[in-house]
C-alpha cells in the first residue's frame, strides 16, 4: 500500500510552480506520484482554494481542466504557458490566441472564422458563445461592443477606453472595407477568366456555407472539377478567403478547417475549392496553402503593386475621416487623396483599370458621405431581388442613413465623354431602390435619397427618363455628374479623384 511522504504539503506546493499552467490530467499524475491513492480527490481538495485558478468555461477534451496560480492570471507569460496545452487539443482557440499575439483586436467575424465552429442561421449558437467564454475565460481577450460592432481586444483595453476602442473598430472597419473590394476584383477577374460561373453576384457581407463563414460563396463549372448524379453535373463550390493584410498559417490553418467541417473531408462526395487571398502570404501561410491544395493568391502579383497601393491610400482615407482632427496620429484627408490621384493615374496600363477606377468612385462616394455626417456607410450592400425566374441580389455601390432618412448612391467610373446608357438608370432605380426599400423596411424610411454619380455625360435625354419613372414617393432622384457633386470643403481635393478617373 502507498503512503504518503511525511512532507505531503511541501511536496504538493511544488506540483504547479508559480509561473506554470497544467491541465487536471497532469496534476492527477503528479499527485499520485507523490504516493497519494486518490489523487483526485487531493485536486479537488488542495487546488480549489482562493491561491488557484481553474477554467470553468475552458475544458480540454475528457472534462480536463486548466490550473495555475491566481496570480498567474492575466501575466504577459501567461498565454505563453498556456499555448503549448492547447495547440492540439484546442487548435481553434489556438489560432485566436496567436491572432491576439499579433493584433491589438481582431472582429468577431475574423474569431469565428478562426475557431471554425458550427454556426446557426444567424451566425451565432451557442458553440460560438461557448467558444468565446472560454477565450475570455483564459485571458486571450474581451468581447467589446463599440457602437453596432463587437470585437475581441486585449485585456489591456475596457468599457471605458472609448476613444481607443473607437480607434481599433474603426482600423477593423477599413480593413473589412477594402478586403470586399479585393474580393469584388478577384471574382470579376475569376468570372472573366469563365473559372467561376458568370452569374456570380457581386461579393457584400461574408456568407454561411454548411455553417462555415466565408468571404464570398461561387460555383465553378470546369470540366476537372465538376461531379455528377447520373447524367446530372453539378457544379463544384468555390469558397473565397480574402484578406486586406498579409495572410499568416493560423488564417489559412482556420480557412482549411472551415472547409473541412463545411463537407470536404474523406467521408463526404462534396469536394470544395478554397481560394485564399491577401495582400502578401508568409513563407509558412504559402506552404500550408500548397500542401493541402488551395488556390493562393497574392494581390501584389496578380493586381500590380500600384493598384495594391492605391487601394491601401483609400484605407487610410477612410481612417482619415473617421479621426477626430486633433487625435496624434490623424492624416490630412486632402493629401492622402492627393496620393490616390497620382497612384490613379498610373493605372492607365493596367488590365484591370476600369474595376479600379470603379472602386476609387466608390471610396470617394463613401468619403463625401461620412463627411456629411450620415451613420453607418458603408460600400457595397447586397440586397436580395427577386424575379419570377429567380432569386438574386442587387449591389448597392454606397449607402448610409440619417435615423429615417437615407442615402444611396449607383457609381458610374466612366470617361468624360462617354454617355451613361438607359438601361443602367432604369436598373438601378427601378431594381436595385425598391429592393433596398423593402430589405430596410418601409416603415423605417421616410426619405430616400437615390443617386446615381457619374465621371461621364449626363445627357438630356438621360435627366428626361428618369423623371419619366414612376418611384416610390419617397424617393428623391438624381443624376449626378462629376461637377454636380456637392463636396464638403474639409476634403475639397478629393474632387481631383473625379477628375483623374475621367482621363482614365
Amino acid at each position: 500500500m502507498s503512503t504518503k511522504p511525511s512532507n505531503r504539503k511541501t511536496a504538493l506546493s511544488g506540483v504547479l510552480g508559480p509561473r506554470e499552467v497544467q491541465t487536471s490530467s497532469q496534476l492527477i499524475k503528479s499527485i499520485a506520484a507523490l504516493g497519494y491513492r486518490h489523487p483526485r480527490k487531493v485536486l479537488e481538495r488542495h487546488f480549489r482554494s482562493k491561491d488557484f485558478w481553474r477554467s470553468e468555461q475552458f475544458v480540454l477534451p475528457a472534462k480536463a481542466r486548466l490550473f495555475a496560480h491566481r496570480t498567474f492570471l492575466g501575466d504577459g507569460a501567461f498565454l505563453d504557458a498556456v499555448e503549448p496545452l492547447i495547440r492540439k487539443s484546442r487548435p481553434g482557440i489556438a489560432r485566436v490566441l496567436h491572432a491576439m499575439k499579433k493584433f491589438e483586436a481582431i472582429d468577431c467575424n475574423t474569431v469565428k472564422k478562426l475557431t471554425a465552429v458550427k454556426l446557426d442561421k444567424k451566425s451565432g449558437g451557442e458553440k460560438y458563445t461557448n467558444e468565446i467564454s472560454a477565450i475570455s475565460e483564459i485571458s486571450i481577450g474581451n468581447v467589446l461592443s463599440v457602437g453596432a460592432h463587437s470585437i475581441l481586444a486585449r485585456l489591456k483595453y475596457s468599457v471605458s477606453d472609448v476613444e481607443a476602442l473607437i480607434k481599433l473598430s474603426n482600423e477593423l472597419e477599413a480593413d473589412s472595407e477594402i478586403a470586399r473590394q479585393f474580393l469584388s476584383l478577384l471574382i470579376k477577374h475569376y468570372r472573366q477568366q469563365s473559372i467561376i460561373a458568370w452569374n456570380t453576384p457581386e461579393p457584400g457581407d461574408d456568407i454561411l456555407f454548411n455553417g462555415q463563414l466565408f468571404s464570398a460563396v461561387a460555383y465553378t463549372h470546369l470540366r476537372p472539377l465538376v461531379r455528377y448524379q447520373g447524367t446530372k453535373r453539378i457544379a463544384c463550390p468555390v469558397l473565397f478567403e480574402v484578406l486586406a493584410r498579409s495572410a499568416e498559417s493560423f488564417d489559412v490553418e482556420g480557412f482549411i478547417e472551415r472547409l473541412r467541417r463545411a463537407g470536404d473531408h474523406t467521408r463526404s462526395k462534396l469536394r470544395l475549392l478554397g481560394v485564399m487571398g491577401a495582400t502578401s502570404l508568409s513563407p509558412d501561410a504559402l506552404k500550408l496553402g500548397k500542401n493541402h491544395g488551395l488556390v493562393m493568391v497574392n494581390f501584389r502579383e496578380l493586381f500590380g503593386e500600384t493598384a495594391v497601393k492605391m487601394i491601401q491610400q483609400a484605407r487610410e482615407l477612410l481612417l482619415s475621416l473617421s479621426a477626430r482632427r486633433d487625435e496624434a496620429n490623424a492624416q490630412d484627408p486632402n493629401a492622402l487623396a492627393d496620393q490616390m490621384v497620382t497612384s490613379i493615374s498610373s493605372l492607365k496600363s493596367n488590365p484591370m483599370v476600369n474595376e479600379l477606377c470603379g472602386m476609387a468612385l466608390e471610396i470617394f462616394t463613401v468619403a463625401v458621405l461620412r463627411s456629411r455626417n450620415y451613420e453607418d456607410v458603408k460600400a457595397r450592400l447586397t440586397v436580395p431581388f427577386s424575379t419570377n425566374r429567380e432569386n438574386t441580389v442587387r449591389e448597392i455601390d454606397a449607402s448610409g442613413h440619417n435615423d429615417d432618412v437615407h442615402y444611396i448612391v449607383e457609381c458610374k467610373a466612366l470617361k468624360a465623354d462617354k454617355e451613361l446608357k438607359l438601361d443602367q438608370i432604369k436598373k438601378f432605380f427601378c431594381e436595385t431602390v425598391p429592393s433596398y426599400l423593402k430589405f430596410i423596411g418601409k416603415a423605417e424610411i421616410s426619405k430616400c435619397h437615390a443617386e446615381i454619380w457619374t465621371t461621364g455625360k449626363v445627357t438630356p435625354e438621360a435627366s428626361a427618363y428618369l423623371n419619366s419613372l414612376n418611384l416610390d414617393r419617397r424617393v428623391k432622384r438624381g443624376i449626378l455628374a462629376r461637377q454636380d457633386i456637392k463636396i464638403p470643403k474639409n476634403i475639397a481635393s478629393l474632387s481631383r479623384i473625379l477628375e483623374v478617373i475621367a482621363d482614365c
